[in-house]
């Protein structure tokens, strides 16, 4: 319960913050939670290789990897992924509502071009150009059942509190959800009537978009004890999310009302930059450690977003079915995502294979927001993540066995949720197969992550939240093919 009432308090608070509009903890979370798993290869052990080198994908954790390349190389790695989302409203009867989702992106491509310095104590000195997908935002899900209140209480608090803004309270004044009977600056509703009245309702929620990183590399390898890296990346993403919530008296509880649906569209796009160091330290021929640091992103976003009201109702015998807009809002701002630091371990074994470790240490706690316009509502928001989130160390292992040219890859993840009040871990693993022979290579990764969340279509503090279980399971299957170029 405690929980919950935490999540109620955030939620309305950021809610009347009607400015902001999107700029929420739930942003920065997003904009900030990356997944580096780009190759077939770095999926088949579930991403536990940057103490290793030599792999696209590991660079971007550890740009010191790439000093291991010995000839030049390049690799593409198209995907196939499908996200399967279960979605339940509580309340009696609710049951559960499936939808999967399916994306065929290019999860990885890049190229590393490789040289051996003269007269020179390093034995490589390498630069590379790589590209990979960082996140996927393509989420649709919906949930229907009944339960009691209203989001026309959400409105009516609004602009009892803060007045008619221009995409919640607004629009619900002007379709008529709420009035002014006595025109004296309270507003009332029909809901008010029975305030246990039990609505059917329905959200459908469309979630799109990718955030990809585009890095430019330099590594050597100092003698053979240690590798060094230093990266640029400048990450760009776009999202965009369209909700639908259609609320109704199927059971005729209430006088007048009828039915209030809600269109919310939001837009994100935006570019950012980065830093990135590692260092790998060969402490022979077998054992290697590794550390890498990522800056924050500094990214500068820019957000349009609309919404209309609905709301149908009857007086006299007559039906009414008024309709109102919002402009179109623009917001532009800046965001700084958390530092990163990671720390990695691995074992080649003869030529038989490798094991190997990382682990990741995130602060999401540690986001900012920038408001150019608006700094005092920025000290509000940022105020709000440190709360909300927390340190969390994700940690994976996997290993690959050789046979021949064929290489067999396994690996298992462990992710603390991010969210101070939530003592939730989740769980991954990949599966991986690769053919090596000596100017190409083929792999496939399968990856399988599985996650659970609570949505909240809305809050009110007068009536009880709308808390919707999420279950995801998402499946990806990636194909790399690579050529060694020299």
């Amino acid at each position: 319960m405690n929980r919950l009432k935490y999540w109620f308090n955030l939620f309305l608070f950021l809610g009347l913050i009607n400015l902001l509009n999107a700029q929420t903890f739930v942003e920065s979370f997003r904009y900030s939670n990356y997944d580096f798993l780009g190759s077939a290869r770095s999926i088949g052990v579930n991403g536990s290789m940057p103490a290793l080198g030599a792999e696209f994908s590991s660079m971007h954790v550890n740009p010191a990897g790439i000093g291991l390349f010995r000839i030049s190389a390049a690799a593409v790695a198209p995907s196939f992924s499908f996200t399967t989302i279960k979605s339940k409203l509580e309340g009696q009867g609710n049951g559960f509502n499936e939808r999967t989702n399916e994306l065929f992106p290019i999860q990885q491509a890049g190229a590393v071009f490789a040289n051996r310095p003269v007269a020179s104590e390093f034995t490589t000195a390498n630069f590379g150009i790589s590209f990979q997908r960082l996140a996927n935002f393509n989420q649709d899900f919906f949930f229907e059942g009944f339960s009691q209140g209203s989001i026309v209480n959400r409105f009516q608090e609004l602009a009892n509190s803060g007045g008619l803004d221009d995409f919640e309270a607004g629009p619900a004044f002007d379709a008529g959800a709420i009035y002014d009977l006595e025109d004296d600056g309270t507003y009332e509703s029909d809901v008010e009537l029975n305030p246990n009245a039990n609505y059917f309702r329905r959200q459908d929620v469309t979630r799109q978009g990718q955030l990809n990183e585009l890095q430019l590399t330099l590594g050597g390898n100092l003698k053979e004890k240690i590798i060094i890296g230093l990266a640029v990346g400048i990450p760009f993403l776009e999202y965009s999310e369209d909700k639908v919530y259609l609320e109704s008296d199927d059971n005729d509880e209430v006088d007048f009302y009828e039915s209030i649906e809600f269109v919310e569209g939001l837009t994100t796009t935006g570019v950012g930059i980065n830093a990135k160091l590692g260092v790998i330290f060969r402490i022979n021929q077998m054992f290697r450690v590794s550390g890498s640091v990522h800056s924050p992103t500094a990214w500068s976003l820019d957000d349009s977003f609309i919404s209309d009201v609905r709301y149908q109702y009857v007086e006299d015998g007559q039906s009414f079915d008024n309709l109102a807009q919002s402009p179109e809002g623009i917001f532009e701002y800046r965001l700084s995502s958390p530092w990163r630091f990671n720390v990695g371990f691995g074992a080649i074994i003869d030529k038989s294979g490798f094991i190997s470790a990382a682990v990741e240490l995130v602060d999401y706690s540690s986001s900012k927001f920038k408001f150019p316009d608006a700094p005092e509502d920025a000290q509000v928001v940022n105020g709000e993540i440190s709360t909300a989130f927390r340190n969390t160390i994700n940690a994976r292992v996997g290993g690959e066995y050789a046979v021949n040219n064929f290489r067999f890859r396994g690996g298992f993840g462990v992710h603390p949720s991010a969210l101070d009040s939530d003592d939730t871990i989740n769980f991954s693993f990949g599966l991986g197969l690769g053919y090596r022979a000596n100017r190409f290579f083929a792999e496939l990764g399968y990856h399988n992550n599985r996650w659970q969340e609570n949505y909240l279509p809305y809050v009110s503090n007068t009536g009880p939240l709308q808390i919707v279980e999420n279950e995801y399971i998402q499946n990806r299957v990636v194909l790399g093919i690579g050529l060694r170029l020299n």
